[in-house]
Order: C-alpha cells, then sequence, then structure tokens
C-alpha cells in the first residue's frame, strides 16, 4: 500500500450551510459539518479513511443517515454529534 499524497483541500473540509453531503473521497480524514441546521442527507460510504465527524447541531439529520454511514467508516475515531438531540448515543464502531 503506497502513501497517499493528498492536497490540503480533500485532508480537510469545513461546510456550512447545506441540505445534503454526499462524498466519494476515500482520502478524506475529517469533515466538519457542525452548524448545518438543514444538513438532511448524508452519504460517506466512499470515505473509508474519515477519522473525525462533525455534526454539532445537526439538528434535521435523521439518525437513520447517520447509522447508515457509520459502518461504512472503518477509521472514524471520533464523531461529534453534540447539540443534535437525535444523534444522540450514535458510535463509532
Amino acid at each position: 500500500h503506497e502513501p497517499r499524497i493528498v492536497p490540503e483541500f480533500f485532508s480537510h473540509i469545513h461546510m456550512c450551510t447545506v441540505q445534503v453531503v454526499a462524498l466519494a473521497l476515500p482520502a478524506l480524514t475529517s469533515l466538519q459539518l457542525g452548524g448545518c441546521t438543514r444538513l438532511r442527507a448524508l452519504e460517506l460510504s466512499q470515505c473509508s479513511d474519515l477519522q473525525h465527524l462533525t455534526l454539532r447541531a445537526c439538528t434535521a439529520l435523521p439518525r437513520s443517515c447517520v447509522d447508515a454511514c457509520v459502518p461504512h467508516l472503518p477509521a472514524l475515531r471520533t464523531l461529534d454529534t453534540a447539540h443534535a438531540p437525535q444523534l444522540a448515543g450514535v458510535v463509532p464502531v
């Protein structure tokens, strides 16, 4: 397995107000969606290197979306779901 060189843009993305996030970036390691109060859909199954995911205050995001994503994120270490009560108890696998 060769080391991958990834531009900074792809290793850390910060987005503010979006409704749908569907990413296929296998080398992405950190994604901050905190404060995306309109976020309703999340598809990250092709982001296998994702280690840190922030969903803080994503109050419109259904738990089922997060539950469907987590099993596809084997590298996930931290999942911040503060201020999103519907996501309470979701933990990285």
